[in-house]
């Protein structure tokens, strides 16, 4: 019986729709309110990392008691004792989920900065598009699903419940390296335990939530929170945490395989063989160096997207 549906499942992800590998050149178009606006890094070929992050790289954290659930997220990320929540690392807990962590000090930023980002990291096409400039190395391009509104014409949502398709590489420079397609859900912090009032002071905070998953797959695999708030005089943290192992199934692959999928990922020894043993170390890497260098830019992008409006 085991065997039957290991077999089924392989041949599930076999003949899934594959993307191209590489996306095609794209028209070069300017986001109207930025014009010709490029940031220093857009031609960097590399990006540097800072050292705490690369240090964490080199090894899983083996002391499970540090990774929390994503149940009390919300109570940790509250708080600035990294007892309780660690800066850099990523480890495998009891069940086999595995926990990035990632943080990151953006100086003359305000919360709806990040808010801003979110909404418009689709905007421009080529060198203009400003998803590539994130991480000019591993970024290809990114979208907002045709189905849906676009964020910026939500007042009421913003990003939240919208769904942004990705191209891009977890660290490209690294050997053995592919492209991912990606399925990025926005979702209501509320739904990953954040209260209500937590989330009314935009001028202090900004939580952004969500889901994702491989375009092909079907299946939404992890969890990820950037927790934004003021640090400092003119500054904020970002404390960035992805949770993978949790896999939940579209209910548009068929019976009996959203099933077979579904308990797949709820055996832990199959979480381990199915989340490949890099990818802590991987997100880990990519994380620091796209946020740092979004750190770089977002202010002044900010300012000049609002002076041109």
């Amino acid at each position: 019986g085991g065997t039957v549906i290991v077999y089924q499942f392989v041949q599930f992800l076999r003949h899934q729709t594959q993307t191209p590998k590489e996306p095609k050149v794209r028209d070069e178009a300017i986001c109207i309110e930025t014009g010709a606006y490029l940031p220093a890094s857009h031609r960097a070929t590399s990006l540097p990392i800072p050292d705490a992050a690369q240090k964490a790289t080199h090894a899983p954290i083996t002391n499970i008691s540090l990774l929390y659930p994503l149940s009390e997220a919300s109570q940790r990320l509250a708080q600035s004792n990294e007892a309780n929540d660690f800066a850099f690392g990523y480890g495998w807990d009891s069940q086999n989920i595995l926990h990035i962590h990632c943080n990151t000090i953006f100086e003359n930023a305000t919360p709806d900065m990040l808010r801003f980002w979110f909404m418009n990291h689709a905007n421009g096409r080529g060198r203009f598009h400003w998803y590539k400039w994130w991480h000019p190395v591993d970024h290809k391009r990114a979208w907002w699903s045709d189905d849906q509104t676009h964020p910026v014409h939500d007042e009421k949502n913003g990003y939240v419940g919208h769904t942004s398709f990705v191209y891009e590489y977890l660290c490209k420079n690294m050997p053995n390296t592919d492209m991912d397609y990606l399925r990025i859900h926005f979702v209501d912090p509320v739904e990953f335990g954040f209260k209500p009032q937590s989330l009314t002071d935009r001028a202090q905070r900004e939580i952004v939530c969500a889901r994702a998953g491989f375009l092909a797959y079907q299946v939404e695999s992890s969890q990820f929170i950037h927790y934004f708030e003021r640090y400092g005089d003119n500054g904020c943290i970002m404390k960035s945490r992805f949770w993978i192992g949790n896999a939940s199934v579209d209910a548009s692959v068929p019976v009996p395989l959203r099933w077979i999928i579904r308990f797949l990922f709820s055996l832990p020894f199959m979480r381990k063989f199915l989340i490949p043993s890099d990818i802590g170390q991987r997100i880990l890497m990519h994380c620091a160096q796209e946020m740092n260098n979004l750190a770089t830019f977002l202010p002044e992008l900010y300012t000049l997207y609002h002076q041109k409006k």
